[in-house]
């Protein structure tokens, strides 16, 4: 699920690059990727790229 790739993201197990191609793989958009992405950062306090 989209919930596994966010959870090896989040503790670094892929880096941004990969989640996003694991996303993109799923059918999502770049625009909705990168809104998926950026929301997460939010969430959990990272910091952004």
């Amino acid at each position: 699920t989209t919930n596994e790739y966010f959870d090896a993201y989040k503790y670094s197990q892929i880096t941004e690059d990969q989640l996003r191609t694991e996303l993109m793989l799923k059918g999502l958009t770049l625009k909705e990727t990168d809104i998926l992405i950026k929301s997460k950062q939010i969430k959990w306090g990272m910091p952004d790229n």
